[in-house]
């Protein structure tokens, strides 16, 4: 199954959310060098994956009686977006990345300071827009979860676990510490961002604190899956030394448990099919 048929029922939105993100590219700033650099990283969309997380976790647990207006729907689907895409400028200036969405990365492109800039704009342009439209809560969860991802990427940083030891006993002590560090710092970086996304959907609803919960861990347990997933791709170290996809299962699992007590639903199936398509 692709992103595409998995995005269905919420298609309408996320061309919205897209139109929008536009909207802010073209108004940001006027300088025409500034749209530039900010139209450089929304040359090639990524996935959209944390937008789609709030809009169909919202459809999840909306009923006949509380629907929220479309406008908050979408405008906290377009900050959660922008938030990632600073988060992935950022990224990018502490790896020295290159390339970034098959395209020369912003800090190469137009050096380090313009970059970092560029992120701190997409993030205040974030906020301003909860601000404007949606309840405190929801920006106390988007705000501590910006904190953490900060937060995971220092400890990335300042990971530094030995690998040359000799005796067996310190070999399995430093091999499960790697994992312990290793699960720590994707939680903080991926998985606590898309559970915030999933919450803040759900709470935006107004709907019941077992939906929430539900929905919450299911967003935690698929970044996890996620970032296992990708990092195994990429032949990180940790995950094929020490973790394996098994430990991506594990996730996977949890994460489809997390929202059976949704009722059913077409934005409930495609939350589950979502899981698959990522373990695929």
């Amino acid at each position: 199954m692709s992103l595409k048929q998995i995005y269905q029922p919420i298609s309408k939105e996320l061309s919205q959310v897209e139109m929008e993100l536009k909207n802010v590219v073209s108004r940001l700033i006027g300088a025409d060098n500034s749209k530039q650099v900010i139209k450089h990283f929304f040359n090639i969309p990524g996935k959209r994956l944390r937008p789609a997380l709030v809009l169909l976790s919202a459809k999840a647990v909306s009923t006949s009686d509380f629907r929220v207006p479309t406008s908050d729907l979408l405008s906290l689907a377009t900050a959660v977006e922008l938030i990632h895409s600073a988060s992935l400028i950022h990224d990018d200036i502490v790896d020295s990345a290159d390339k970034r969405r098959e395209q020369v990365s912003l800090n190469k492109q137009f050096g380090n300071k313009i970059a970092v800039l560029t992120g701190d704009l997409l993030y205040t342009s974030a906020f301003l827009r909860l601000t404007d439209k949606l309840d405190k809560k929801i920006i106390r969860i988007l705000s501590q979860c910006v904190q953490k991802m900060c937060a995971g990427e220092i400890n990335e940083l300042q990971n530094t676990s030995s690998d040359t030891c000799h005796s067996e006993s310190r070999k399995k002590r430093d091999k499960l510490q790697r994992r312990i560090s290793y699960l720590k710092i994707i939680e903080d970086k991926t998985a606590s961002f898309m559970s915030a996304c999933c919450q803040c959907g759900a709470e935006l609803h107004g709907t019941n604190k077992k939906s929430v919960d539900g929905l919450t861990n299911y967003g935690l347990n698929l970044g996890m899956t996620y970032q296992i997933i990708d990092d195994y791709i990429d032949k990180d170290s940790v995950v094929v030394a020490d973790l394996g996809l098994r430990q991506a299962e594990e996730f996977a699992s949890k994460a489809k448990h997390s929202i059976k007590t949704l009722k059913n639903s077409i934005y409930k199936e495609k939350l589950s099919d979502l899981v698959d398509y990522i373990m695929e």
